[in-house]
């Protein structure tokens, strides 16, 4: 923004989503931080207490995941990444049965270096903390549309209750993208480390541009290639 770049909409893929609130001004920078840590704390004290895995279903159809997780009393399809790609929280039990399903199916089975089966019915009780911090904190509406986790559509009315209920139910990321799309957006910028999500967005549609913002000399060529775009 400093550099006289502003989006037009935003969204944040999990943990993001509370940079992205940030961003749009629905709180203020001292509010996002407090929201981060705490967040952090309660879903660590969750994933604490059951032995939970997550892995990386590829090569399936949304739909072929959600059958074979069906097959399972404690598997549940989590994040919506992009077409051929679903990630799957479960109980570490039942990681190896799972990833032998998805391969009987025709697909690969990823297991995701995290210790927590998160955005699944796993992180119930830490749901349930970050809507009591969230009530004691002053959180407005944002000054552009941002892309809820929950329902993959903009946000509307006091955002509270979905920035909790996310914790607990899968990140529709790929319907995000493809609602910002539908809504104008043809340029992304992601912030943070990595480039993780420009490249599920390149996936999604491969139409748009997509820029990861990592470093000094990113915002110096991002500055000069998007602004005034």
């Amino acid at each position: 923004e400093e550099g006289g770049l502003r989006a037009d909409m935003a969204a944040g893929f999990s943990l993001g989503e509370i940079g992205a609130l940030t961003y749009t001004r629905a709180v203020d920078l001292e509010t996002g931080f407090h929201l981060v840590c705490r967040r952090g704390e309660l879903m660590q004290a969750a994933a604490e207490e059951q032995p939970t895995a997550m892995a990386a279903v590829l090569k399936l159809s949304n739909e072929e995941v959600e059958q074979v997780c069906a097959q399972f009393a404690q598997v549940y399809p989590v994040n919506y990444n992009c077409p051929g790609q679903v990630s799957v929280a479960c109980a570490k039990e039942q990681l190896a049965p799972f990833s032998a399903a998805v391969k009987a199916a025709g697909g690969r089975a990823l297991p995701l270096k995290v210790r927590g089966g998160f955005h699944s019915p796993f992180m119930a009780t830490a749901a349930q903390g970050f809507a009591q911090v969230l009530e004691e904190c002053q959180v407005g509406q944002p000054e552009m549309p941002l892309y809820s986790n929950r329902t993959g559509a903009v946000y509307e009315g006091d955002p509270k209750p979905l920035l909790s209920q996310q914790i607990a139910s899968p990140v529709r990321w790929e319907t995000i993208v493809r609602n910002m799309i539908a809504a104008g957006a043809d340029t992304f910028v992601e912030l943070g480390p990595g480039k993780t999500l420009c490249g599920l967005i390149e996936k999604i549609d491969k139409t748009v541009k997509t820029y990861a913002l990592s470093t000094q000399a990113d915002l110096e060529t991002i500055l000069k290639e998007v602004k005034g775009c």
